[in-house]
């Protein structure tokens, strides 16, 4: 993944297409030998700093993914609520038909390569706080093998505890203080209800949906 920005090949955000627009087309690409599958996307903490603007506009998905000079705010956060979005749709779209199920996962603050372009004193506080790689890795494994997140309705997971105020039903808490979702205390994985438009996303996934088809058309 990248945390940074630039101009790809394609005159796209080269974050936006890193992090998002190709695993999009890659899950497209493969969707026939998905049959029964299950797809994992990454997200993050970060999908919480979307800020106000509505997500249900192609103009909104558009302005993120093509490079500029001048981009708008939250650009890598629009990435990572996208991960979230795409797992919806997917469900929406392939979970009947091709019995596909899709979970976003939050690995948490990890000490991992995505800070390689931060300077070294920064990168070395970031090992003393950060989970590492192998912590971060155990949400994702839980994802993937866990036989029973469908029927709990579970499409996010995350690794920190969360105290059980906010919880509204068993297991399923609601939309956190962001801060708990970086450095709460570890407990490998947690289910978690993540920070979406009123409607659960399901708009707004279409949404991405279609613009993401759109601008991988376009594509030479």
């Amino acid at each position: 993944g990248r945390n940074t920005s630039g101009q790809s090949k394609n005159k796209l955000d080269l974050m936006y297409q890193s992090n998002f627009l190709g695993h999009f087309l890659l899950t497209n690409l493969l969707m026939d030998k998905l049959k029964g599958g299950r797809v994992i996307n990454v997200s993050s903490v970060m999908h919480h700093f979307c800020g106000a603007e509505p997500k249900e506009t192609p103009e909104y998905w558009k302005s993120r993914a093509k490079y500029s000079t001048d981009p708008p705010p939250g650009v890598y956060s629009a990435t990572k609520l996208a991960a979230i979005l795409h797992s919806i749709e997917l469900n929406r779209r392939f979970g009947e038909s091709h019995g596909v199920y899709s979970l976003a996962v939050n690995p948490g603050g990890v000490n991992s390569d995505i800070w390689r372009g931060f300077p070294a004193w920064l990168r070395a506080i970031f090992r003393l706080v950060y989970l590492t790689t192998e912590q971060g890795s155990v949400p994702l494994i839980a994802a993937a093998v866990r036989d029973d997140w469908k029927d709990q309705g579970v499409i996010y997971l995350q690794p920190y505890w969360i105290p059980s105020f906010f919880a509204q039903q068993r297991q399923q808490i609601s939309p956190m203080i962001p801060f708990t979702e970086m450095l709460g205390p570890y407990v490998g994985y947690f289910p978690t209800k993540s920070r979406l438009p009123e409607d659960g996303g399901i708009k707004a996934g279409q949404i991405l949906w279609q613009v993401s088809e759109e601008l991988v058309r376009q594509a030479p």
